[in-house]
């Protein structure tokens, strides 16, 4: 077993900061002016969560964040997520190839898996995306989103390991889902996640960007016909028409009135690079969505996906990029029919989005409610709380130095924070 370095004793934030720079402990990190709440475009906030027992966390103003180192020594950690399979163990996926399995703080040597040769990696390219059966204890399937080798195109494939209980299985594979040509070497997307309201099929969820370049020159992500740009939904459980997969009977362009004016595989439509999107079911169904701007606006949407029924999700780009009007080739778009972001910032602030989760874990409870997201070039990190008047509260609550490349959390839902340089760390909330 490989046993990284694994440091027990809580890091402080200016320290954590410090190191990862590569510079000593007595430098400041990168810390902004005190931020103030701030509120966002109020028509697509959520509804407030109902009244509940247990935590309710605490206001963004009275929240301390620290981040616990958890791991180090790894390759460009790029996601990590436990199986759900009461195991307990978490899965690290590198960006080169390899997925590690980690139990007890303890990275294993040898690979869960390897799939260096078949990708290639670097930029906005590798191994991408981790996404579990939900009957993966009995069926040991589990899919993987990657850039392939050759070409660049997208694939989402399966593996399957002989023995679900095992760190080291035999596993089978892979068994390409769906192929979707890039025609840039950017804008991936890469985000894998089951569709958490149906336990008795896997309905897996797309994250895909529009296709690279910049602008979205061919204007995919607002054609329904293209699968770029798009947040796609299929069933992995079985396959039709010659597919590895099939069509969910609910999605918009698979249902009238829309039926084939778009692709199936569509859910939505309308994001630049959606590179992690999360559901919290607590409340409803929402879908988190962390989208990377272009050269001005980072932003984050939510939909509580059972309000979302009547109408296919279009998230606006490129006709707008976060709450602003971008499309350099016509006027300003009608808004109508449009789904806003609730939070966003400029490039005062960062450069490019990282998406997170809802934290519904039982170690931190004054951190209980809410939504952390990232950015992965000035290393800041902010909190998403709903107000019981359903407007959203969005506030800076950590400078640091990581390269935020991913959250991820852990089947007793607890959260974790990649940094590309290496490290994972888990997020610990307290009240101040």
């Amino acid at each position: 077993m490989r046993h990284h370095r694994i440091v027990s004793t809580a890091l402080s934030a200016s320290v954590a900061c410090a190191l990862l720079a590569g510079c000593t402990p007595a430098q400041e990190p990168r810390v902004a002016q005190p931020p103030a709440e701030t509120s966002s475009v109020e028509p697509s906030a959520p509804a407030t969560e109902p009244a509940r027992p247990g935590p309710q966390g605490v206001p963004l103003g009275n929240l301390e964040i620290e981040l616990r180192p958890f791991l180090d020594n790894l390759d460009s950690p790029l996601y990590i997520t436990g199986a759900d399979d009461g195991s307990g163990r978490l899965f690290v996926v590198e960006q080169g190839g390899t997925i590690h399995v980690v139990r007890n703080a303890e990275v294993r040597s040898d690979p869960y898996l390897d799939i260096s040769d078949r990708i290639v990696a670097g930029g906005e390219r590798g191994l991408l995306g981790l996404a579990f059966s939900n009957d993966f204890e009995d069926n040991g399937r589990f899919y993987v989103n990657y850039t392939r080798a050759g070409d660049g195109a997208t694939v989402v494939a399966r593996f399957t390991a002989d023995d679900p209980s095992s760190d080291s299985p035999k596993i089978s594979g892979p068994r390409v889902v769906i192929t979707i040509p890039q025609p840039y070497a950017n804008h991936n997307g890469g985000c894998l996640q089951m569709d958490p309201r149906i336990a008795e099929r896997d309905l897996l969820f797309v994250g895909m960007g529009d296709g690279g370049s910049a602008g979205d020159p061919q204007n995919r992500a607002q054609n329904p016909s293209e699968l770029l740009g798009k947040l796609l939904r299929i069933d992995v459980s079985g396959s039709s028409a010659g597919r590895a997969y099939s069509i969910p009977e609910d999605n918009p362009y698979a249902r009238e009135p829309r039926k084939g004016a778009g692709r199936p595989e569509v859910f939505a439509l309308g994001l630049r690079n959606p590179w992690r999107f999360s559901f919290d079911t607590v409340g409803g169904t929402g879908l988190w969505i962390g989208d990377v701007g272009q050269n001005a606006w980072e932003e984050i949407d939510f939909v509580d996906l059972d309000d979302a029924r009547e109408r296919p999700l279009n998230f606006g780009w490129r006709k707008y990029e976060g709450d602003h009007a971008f499309d350099p080739q016509d006027p300003p778009a009608s808004r109508v029919g449009l789904t806003f972001p609730v939070a966003e910032y400029g490039r005062g602030e960062g450069g490019s989005v990282t998406g997170g989760y809802v934290y519904r874990g039982t170690e931190s409870p004054a951190l209980y409610g809410t939504y952390l997201y990232g950015d992965y070039l000035s290393g800041n990190l902010w909190g998403v709380r709903r107000n019981s008047d359903g407007s959203i509260s969005n506030r800076r609550l950590l400078g640091t130095d990581l390269s935020i490349a991913s959250f991820g959390a852990g089947e007793n839902r607890e959260l974790y924070i990649c940094d590309l340089g290496g490290s994972v760390y888990r997020i610990i909330g307290r009240e101040r």
